[in-house]
Parts: C-alpha cells; structure tokens; sequence
C-alpha cells in the first residue's frame, strides 16, 4: 500500500515520533537512576539500540534532503551541533567535581585514575571504543559513548546510501550476524559499545528510509492519481478555454488577473490528468471486463 505525502514534521521528529523518541530518552535516564528496580520497562540498553534506528531513519532523510553530495559538509554540521553541549556538560562535571569531591555514586571515576584519559574525553571521538577496551566508568559522561558511535555512523551514512535495496538488506542481515558472534565470542560489552556492533540498528533505519522513499507519493503526486481516479463528469469537455478578458489597471486588477491565468492553468492540467488516466483505464479495461462500450448482453 501506497503511503501518499508524509509531511515536512514527520521527517523532522516533531510528530508523533517525537513523543516516542521522548519515551526512548526517559526510559534510558530511568535506567540509568536505577529506576527499573520499580518499574521494569524495554530496559535501558534497548532504548538506546531503539534510538540507532531512529536516528538511522531521520539522518538518511536529512542527507538526502539538505546535504546530497555533501559528506563532508553533513558531518561538519552533526559535529558542530552535538560537540558544543557536550562540553558543556564537561565543564559542568568539572565545575560539581570541585563543588563536591565525594565519589559517592561512582560518576566521577574518571578523577580516580592515576592517568586520566584527556583526548578521549575532550574530543568526544573514541569513546565507544574505550569503553569497549576499558570500561565506561572512566568517562566524564558515561552514556557519551553512543554519541561517539553516531559520529561514526555519520561518516558511514553518505557511502551507505549508496547501496541499492538488496545490498543494504544485506549489509544490515551481516551486522546483526557479526553482532551475535560478538556476543559469543568476546561478550556483551564488545558486542554493545564499539560502533561496528550497533551499525546494524543504523543501517536497519536506512533501510526503512529507503523503502519509505521508495512507497511512497508525493503530495502532488498523490492528488493528481486521485484526480486521474475521480470520474469526469459528462458532456465536460477536457480543457476548459476561457476568454481573454482585457486587463485593467493597477496592481490589484494585475494581481487578480494573474490569479485567474493560474487558475485556468491548474484546470487545464488536472483535466490533462483525467485524460491520461481515462486513456490508461481504457487501455486496460478489456482484461478487467470494464470497457464502456462492451455489449454485457452475453453475461446476462
């Protein structure tokens, strides 16, 4: 079934998507306030891999629409919208360090180490792999390590798109085998954290963005099969030719006549719709049994 015309809010997450990806964002931070020893939702971790899809869907979306054949522009612009805030929350961890001393939750393990490992925090790149290699603990903000890992996808995202349908069902089909041997092989922290475990939930929102894309109908589109559908009424003819009336002055009478011209000029192209539509019916009908002119006596 034909999907005809999302609108602009539904690639932008401010429709209903929005409040589901509200939902994905409160059950991580219940999660990680250990609020699921009350309530047990999807959990924590399956929020987030919900949330690599999401964001698989929206950022495929927003190449294709502001940045094709732009990578390295696209890129930039994720970089420069997401490193900002995190620095902030960098400087505010420092800022409750100095403030309060106590590790009493375990947040700041990373003063606790002998060597603390700047670059990765400062740069915000790599942090899915530390803490793969390490553990996550020792970074200023835990949950960062996702944030790492979509950088990665971004860079991924412009090749990605180059797939066709069948090579990027493949591609998602491969990520999510590596990730099971993951699992088996070198456990659940390999098999979570690095980017090349989770690229599977991101390409799998690709995916979806490329069938979407592929399903569905523009708006205009859309009203002009359904105008194409809609019977002509009889003794109408196709294109409606108005007499030119003589313009009168001022702008406003200029303003009006040019409403008028474009008018007419949508008229005379939904009747060209009609047109080809009753030619493709026609054209069709016999296999169907819809001709007009079919004498039906022999099927009483």
């Amino acid at each position: 079934m034909l999907i005809v015309g999302l609108g602009s809010q539904q690639l932008t997450g401010a429709g209903p998507m929005g409040y589901v990806r509200f939902v994905l964002a409160a059950i991580v931070v219940g999660f990680h306030c250990k609020f699921g020893v009350i309530h047990q939702t999807i959990g924590g971790l399956a929020a987030v891999e919900a949330f690599f899809i999401i964001s698989g869907f929206y950022m495929a979306a927003a190449y294709e629409r502001h940045y094709s054949g732009q990578p390295a522009a696209f890129v930039a612009s994720r970089f420069a919208r997401l490193y900002p805030l995190y620095i902030i929350v960098v400087m505010a961890t420092f800022v409750l360090h100095w403030w309060n001393p106590a590790n009493q939750t375990g947040i700041l393990n990373y003063f606790r180490t002998d060597t603390p490992p700047y670059l990765v925090n400062l740069s915000l790149i790599g942090l899915d792999l530390f803490s793969a290699i390490h553990s996550n603990k020792y970074l200023l903000i835990p949950p960062a390590w996702s944030i790492s890992a979509e950088l990665v996808f971004y860079a991924l995202l412009p090749a990605l798109l180059l797939l066709n349908g069948k090579s990027l069902a493949a591609f998602v089909v491969a990520a999510f085998a590596f990730k099971i041997t993951m699992i088996h092989c070198c456990g659940l922290r390999w098999a979570y954290y690095p980017f090349f475990s989770q690229i599977g939930y991101f390409g799998t929102g690709i995916l979806l963005f490329w069938l979407r894309d592929r399903l569905t109908w523009s708006t205009r589109t859309g009203y002009c099969a359904h105008c194409s559908l809609r019977p002509l009424p009889s003794r109408q003819p196709l294109c409606r030719h108005r007499p030119k009336r003589r313009r009168r002055s001022g702008s406003g009478a200029g303003s009006r006549d040019l409403h008028r011209d474009s008018d007419a000029l949508r008229a005379d192209q939904r009747a060209a719709v009609h047109r080809i539509g009753r030619r493709v019916i026609w054209r069709l009908s016999p296999a169907f049994s819809l001709h007009p002119d079919r004498d039906r006596s022999a099927d009483l």
